[in-house]
């Protein structure tokens, strides 16, 4: 019987190895990239047909593993090949073994490039931050590993010397979902005046001194590759913002109905940017949020319609929205206990009148 060969756009061949069975001269083993199948090529129609028959005689398993039993597969053909379609993704640079009866073939896997993670973004980054800052966010290119942030973050005077434990020490480091969005919690008991940690230790930041938070260019991703340098960031820091937020102190543009033009809102302070992102809707004048596009920074926040804008246009705003120091449309952070009453509700203000 003359060879076999099925071709598989953006398949990888991975082995050779399976034994012949009677009467083929050659069967191929392939990982086709595109798929996520194994493709396995060389035998006869007779052949292909028991295994579908008798599908227990066919199995997939991690090399490494312990066990005999073989992960869930759905046979199929594809001309005069046989397909095995495993139920989840193979893992790149890992080996399998493919079994047909007694006949067995290695295949491995190519690893995907492991990238070198970047710090793409980090909040606040405006010149000059409050000296009652709350919290500092980094954002990753890649997920990052856990536990590595004591030995690979700091934050230091311009002189070089290292501040004292100035992040909250939590047994959970505060990463998103996806492990690239990094949390750093400066410990409010030093922040919030009047307070133990704060009259012994001092707040994390002085008025008036510059810094610079360093991500060491040790910090790895996930999958074990380093930033490769270090990551500067400077700052000086002016005074605390220690006020509830009142969005009444802010500048807002007033587009004028039918046209495009983006609304943008000017703050008095630097705000949290992915609270300002969240917790600031524009309303049409039956109350359903309008669709458009929301970019923020700290000290702005735009909105780009999808439509032209309606009559009548309204803005409200959650009473939980937060600047940067962790004050809130309820109260400031550094509210006396039994000041902040009852939870407003959320600010509205009219953007567009009819008319306009």
């Amino acid at each position: 019987m003359f060879v076999k060969r099925f071709v598989v756009r953006q398949a990888m061949l991975a082995a050779l190895l399976l034994s012949p069975f009677e009467g083929a001269a050659e069967v191929r083993t392939e990982f086709d990239a595109a798929s996520g199948s194994v493709i396995v090529s060389g035998l006869d129609e007779k052949e292909c047909k028991d295994l579908l028959e008798n599908p227990s005689a066919v199995y997939l398993q991690y090399a490494e593993a312990n066990s005999s039993r073989s992960m869930a597969l759905t046979l199929g053909t594809a001309g005069d090949s046989l397909v095995l379609d495993p139920r989840f993704d193979l893992r790149p640079g890992s080996e399998y073994i493919v079994g047909l009866g007694d006949y067995e073939a290695k295949i491995a896997l190519p690893g995907d490039e492991i990238k070198a993670p970047e710090l793409v973004w980090h909040a606040p980054a405006s010149a000059e931050i409050p000296a009652n800052t709350l919290r500092f966010y980094l954002m990753f290119s890649e997920p990052m590993a856990r536990g590595q942030i004591g030995a690979n973050i700091w934050l230091e005077r311009a002189d070089g010397r290292r501040v004292d434990s100035p992040f909250l020490n939590l047994n959970a480091e505060l990463w998103d979902r996806d492990q690239r969005r990094l949390t750093l919690l400066f410990d409010p008991g030093r922040i919030k005046q009047g307070v133990g940690p704060n009259q012994t230790d001092g707040a994390p930041l002085e008025f008036g001194e510059s810094y610079r938070l360093v991500v060491a260019g040790t910090m790895q991703s996930a999958r074990g590759a380093a930033i490769g340098g270090h990551q500067v960031l400077p700052f000086k820091v002016g005074p605390a913002t220690r006020s509830a937020v009142r969005p009444d102190d802010w500048r807002i543009n007033r587009p004028e109905t039918g046209a495009k033009i983006p609304m943008l809102i000017t703050f008095d302070r630097v705000m949290d940017r992915g609270a300002s992102a969240r917790l600031i809707k524009v309303l049409d004048g039956s109350g359903t949020v309008i669709p458009g596009t929301v970019t923020t920074d700290d000290l702005t926040w735009r909105f780009a319609p999808k439509a032209p804008w309606p009559a009548t246009v309204r803005l409200r705003i959650d009473p939980d929205l937060e600047d940067i120091s962790g004050n809130s449309l309820r109260a400031p952070f550094d509210a006396n206990p039994n000041t902040i009453g009852q939870q407003p509700q959320p600010y509205e203000t009219t953007v567009i009148a009819p008319g306009n």
